[in-house]
């Protein structure tokens, strides 16, 4: 090996683990704030509720991961025909057939549904996006319809620790949830005919899932979903139009920043209900 070759490849090193030390540094950075936030939110949430903000999640201060697994549960309650909602590697999500019996749903038939060629790109899996998950639908052996939901592991954004990745795969939950639905009232799946409307399929998912971030006041995972749907409309193939027909549709829904109430000090009542240990907390 020539020694310009050793110097690349030895640059190339350097730089790969100056860039593995950053991502190691903001994750540690990104865990002690979280441990701080959570060291406090008892406390905080208590103020909050004394001054009318009560609401159903408070970012930073509750669990993106809980509410992820919560959203799971109330799902597969509400569906019945959802049986699993699964999180997987990169190589399981971007295959092209599934090994459905490492889930244990060998004895399923998938249903595929007819794409139109102008959507030949439908159901890609790229994986340098961040918000990736899928929704398959099958009958059982008694012919009734069933779904499985696949939701990515790895989440690509500058964010490190698994914690705030979940903020993202809440996401893509609640939008492949928002399929289930569909497919479960034959909106826009039909599966005798195995008709799909895609444009229409994936608007009903993005609403959907936009209302449910708003209900549960996921402020972070609601802006994130609006701005790459702003992102989108300015893109190649169906993306655009499905970007375009749900900003139109969107409700003006009113989620609550509860940053907003720390702006006025607690008065002297509030210092006195909450009492000098928390007082103490809440001023670090």
């Amino acid at each position: 090996m020539s020694k310009n070759a050793n110097k690349n490849k030895n640059k190339k090193h350097t730089k790969k683990n100056a860039e593995k030390e950053q991502r190691n540094r903001k994750w540690r950075q990104e865990k002690a704030t979280i441990k701080e936030f959570r060291a406090k939110a008892p406390h905080m949430k208590a103020l909050l509720r004394s001054r009318g903000c009560d609401l159903p999640f408070y970012d930073y201060l509750d669990s993106y991961s809980e509410e992820f697994h919560r959203t799971v549960e109330a799902a597969k309650a509400a569906y019945p025909s959802l049986l699993g909602v699964h999180e997987v590697d990169d190589q399981t999500f971007a295959a092209e057939t599934q090994e459905w019996s490492q889930f244990g749903y060998s004895d399923l038939e998938q249903v595929f549904f007819k794409i139109e060629d102008t959507f030949a790109d439908y159901g890609s899996s790229p994986l340098d996006a961040n918000l990736c998950g899928s929704m398959s639908a099958f009958h059982d052996s008694a012919g009734n319809v069933r779904s499985v939901i696949l939701i990515r592991r790895s989440v690509q954004t500058s964010v490190q620790h698994h914690e705030l990745k979940y903020a993202f795969k809440i996401i893509s939950l609640v939008h492949e949830i928002g399929h289930v639905e569909d497919l479960e009232r034959g909106i826009n799946f039909d599966v005798p005919s195995r008709h799909l409307d895609v444009i229409a399929a994936e608007a009903y998912a993005h609403l959907f899932a936009l209302e449910r971030l708003a209900r549960r006041n996921l402020v972070q995972s609601f802006n994130t979903l609006v701005d790459g749907l702003r992102d989108s409309v300015s893109a190649d193939g169906y993306i655009s139009k499905v970007a375009q027909q749900v900003l139109e549709r969107l409700p003006e829904y009113q989620l609550t920043h509860w940053q907003e109430a720390f702006d006025i000090p607690p008065t002297n009542e509030e210092a006195r209900q909450l009492g000098p240990k928390t007082m103490r907390i809440l001023s670090q």
